[in-house]
């Protein structure tokens, strides 16, 4: 049902972090999904466009691996 967005884990690039979360803009990241994350209830949506998770959830995907590759591997 709506808002639901289909999709489970999910890799992109960070476009804002906080000074504290040990993440940078530009950072290519993976986030598994479909975990209980308390406040923000399940985690899905990896079909979105744009999403927002704990910066603790985030592993930054080593340089040289695919963002699709990434999606679909557990990295951390």
């Amino acid at each position: 049902p709506y808002p639901y967005v289909a999709g489970d884990a999910m890799a992109g690039r960070v476009i804002r972090a906080r000074r504290d979360a040990g993440l940078r803009e530009g950072d290519a990241v993976f986030v598994g999904g479909g975990e209980d994350t308390g406040e923000l209830g399940r985690q899905w949506g990896g079909h979105a466009s744009h999403a927002v998770t704990y910066a603790g959830r985030a592993v930054v995907v080593p340089a040289g691996v695919d963002l699709l590759d990434a999606s679909m591997a557990k990295l951390g």
